[in-house]
């Protein structure tokens, strides 16, 4: 997963072990105070999702992923710190 500070493109890139077999485009404009910081499976379909975190408010927010697409996506808290 690549988040692109400068375009707010975040991108993925799927590997089978060491060999890269695709990649694709997740959201394009994300900000650059937001970076992830997790990748659990957080609804438990068996898919991995993200957890974001923005430096400069605090929040917190997931996307839930189906696959290579962002099916939803929200906040969970505001103006926590992680320091």
């Amino acid at each position: 997963l690549w988040h692109n500070v400068a375009t707010g493109e975040v991108v993925f890139w799927l590997l089978d072990g060491i060999r890269f077999t695709s990649w694709g485009t997740l959201a394009r404009g994300v900000p650059d105070s937001w970076s992830v910081k997790g990748t659990p499976d957080i609804n438990q379909d068996g898919k991995t999702d993200l957890y974001w975190y923005n430096r400069a408010t605090g929040d917190l927010a997931y996307w839930l992923l189906n696959g290579t697409t962002v099916d939803s996506y929200g906040a969970l808290v505001n103006g926590v710190s992680t320091e």
